[in-house]
């Protein structure tokens, strides 16, 4: 193939230079090498060179990008310069025809299911050279309708290193792909990705269009909103107004949900299929709906958990949980009672610096009524049967209380933590009261006549809870009485078969008995959500137990830390102890 090269002084070393690299295009587009392609050409082109070569290299660029419109302007320009060239340049345009032929018979035989075939005319499209981001989506898609995900994951991660900056076919995979919840991590792959996009392009209305798209699956109402609101900003467009005020009345904020419900046209005018449907519906919610609380979310991405586990229990789990205010002075004193986990958030209080008194009661018998009648043993005991007189005596025995120092540290303290720890309780067959059973062994207890074993009622662990109230306030009038349930499983039952829904059911029982008080509106009484944070919350991100010592019943002690922390930090005035 003979070349026109227009350049006067083939000598010089900045255009023996120019004469290597338009022999590379020549390399370079017998191998479709794309990528080397458009980085010589740009180089080229800066140096305002014109060769046919760099024609032809922009026209198998074109090929395996299939552009039609920018191989048509190659072909224009070909013309004017070298009229004798165009027929090499017009084959590579017949060749995109091909493809893009191919590519839509691809498609085709994708959306109806005939996946085999759909194979083969991607082979086809690879033999003839052509792998752009078009026959990549293909691919995905593919992979995708045969269920193969983890597949359909790893090529998309390659494809993203393949085009950085090729917002393109971010648009084109969520044309085919968002449709598919069953595996949200392409889409979540996809966000981040568009989220460092708008960092450089942050006017870019159709990365922000899809980015508040992907917020909806796996991102926040807040980002939604914010990406939503700027690109009102930016276009006016019905059904960008139409999403931004869906969103807003999801989210309580029914105001603003009018105001830009009120931009759409008249009868939705202007609206896609998809958001038509759903365009009533929202018409109708506005007429008859009023300004409410901001709906609360569960944590819909593992990736936030993980960036600040810290701040996202302050987002998801403390609101509501801070009634009690700032009250926590350098002097304040603790009483803390219950488990094991009682234990340790006495512990981390007395690290802190805090005066803390801990009566402990063995997690297996931690239950209301176990708490109730440490207490009336404590302040009145002869309100204790003589049966639980003994089997306290032997706890307080076990546990080394020093019964005086007990009394005088409740009667003083500001604050009592109690841990709510278990809902079953034996009782005994022939009365049916409360029976503490502490010190009878496990297996006496499972074949004995005396005893039985049942998960109390909310009813029943309601009014014990409304018992340990006023027994307290009588007791100490200013205290502030904290419950909190206790994370560490139930681990034994007689009473069914799996212990694990035993610990479901118990656990259960006694958070909404602790519900059910605080209702009540009782002055100084509260609730601090250490279940809702080590159950529920941090199992997102690793095992909450057995961190230390491998037991499955004992909480990480960085997961305590942390709900310490959090718990001085949000009640501790400036006068906080260091």
């Amino acid at each position: 193939m003979k070349h026109e090269v227009l350049i006067e002084d083939i000598k010089t070393p900045v255009l023996v230079l120019v004469e290597e690299q338009l022999e590379l295009l020549a390399e370079y587009s017998a191998k479709m090498a794309v990528n080397q392609l458009i980085s010589l050409v740009n180089d080229l082109e800066k140096k305002n060179i014109q060769d046919f070569r760099v024609l032809y290299a922009k026209m198998v660029i074109a090929f395996c990008q299939q552009d039609l419109s920018f191989a048509g302007g190659i072909i224009d320009k070909a013309l004017e310069l070298y009229p004798t060239r165009v027929q090499e340049l017009k084959a590579l345009y017949d060749g995109i025809m091909t493809s893009k032929e191919l590519t839509k018979i691809v498609n085709e035989l994708i959306d109806s299911n005939q996946e085999s075939l759909a194979i083969q005319k991607l082979k086809e499209l690879h033999d003839m050279g052509i792998k752009n981001h078009q026959t990549d989506i293909s691919n995905i898609k593919i992979l995708v309708k045969q269920r193969m995900y983890k597949d359909a994951v790893k090529e998309f991660d390659k494809i993203l290193s393949v085009y950085p900056q090729h917002i393109d076919f971010l648009r084109k995979t969520f044309g085919s792909l968002f449709y598919i919840n069953q595996h949200h991590y392409i889409v979540f792959k996809a966000k981040a990705h568009l989220k460092d996009y708008l960092k450089n392009y942050p006017n870019d209305t159709d990365a922000l269009t899809y980015f508040a798209r992907t917020c909806r699956t796996v991102g926040s109402a807040e980002e939604e909103i914010r990406a939503l609101e700027r690109l009102t900003k930016l276009i006016d467009s019905p059904t960008i107004w139409f999403q931004y005020s869906r969103v807003l009345g999801e989210n309580g904020d029914v105001g603003k949900s009018k105001k830009a419900f009120a931009k759409i046209p008249a009868g939705g005018q202007g609206l896609d299929k998809e958001n038509m449907r759903d365009y009533e519906d929202l018409s109708k919610y506005l007429e008859t709906a009023y300004n409410r609380n901001r709906l609360s979310r569960y944590p819909g991405s593992r990736h936030e958990l993980e960036q600040d586990f810290k701040n996202s229990v302050q987002k998801y789990v403390l609101p509501g949980s801070l009634l009690a205010g700032r009250f926590i002075e350098p002097h304040t004193k603790f009483f803390a009672m219950g488990s094991c986990f009682a234990h340790n958030i006495s512990m981390a209080l007395r690290t802190n610096g805090y005066s803390t008194y801990y009566a402990g009661i063995g997690e297996e018998i931690n239950s209301t009524y176990s708490n109730l009648f440490f207490l009336k043993w404590l302040i009145s005991p002869n309100q204790i049967s003589p049966e639980n007189t003994k089997s306290l005596t032997e706890l307080v025995e076990k546990h080394r209380i020093d019964v005086p120092a007990c009394r005088a540290a409740l009667q003083n303290t500001d604050v009592l933590i109690m841990t709510l720890g278990v809902a079953p309780c034996f009782f005994a067959k022939s009365t049916g009261k409360f029976c503490l059973t502490n010190n009878i062994p496990t297996s006496h207890l499972s074949s004995s006549n005396k005893y039985i074993f049942r998960t109390t009622t909310v009813k029943e662990n309601t009014g014990n809870l409304k018992q340990i109230i006023k027994l307290l306030k009588r007791t100490n009038p200013s205290i502030k009485i904290f419950f909190t349930l206790s994370p560490v499983p139930l681990r034994a039952s007689f009473e069914f078969e799996s212990a694990v829904q035993a610990d479901c059911l118990s656990k259960s029982t006694l958070r909404i008995a602790a519900h059910e008080i605080l209702a009540e509106e009782y002055e100084n009484i509260f609730y601090w959500p250490s279940f809702e944070i080590v159950r529920w919350l941090s199992p997102h991100i690793e095992t909450p137990f057995g961190k230390d010592d491998q037991k499955n019943f004992h909480v990480n002690e960085a997961l305590i830390d942390l709900i310490m922390d959090l718990f001085i930090e949000n009640h501790a005035s400036e006068a906080k102890i260091q």
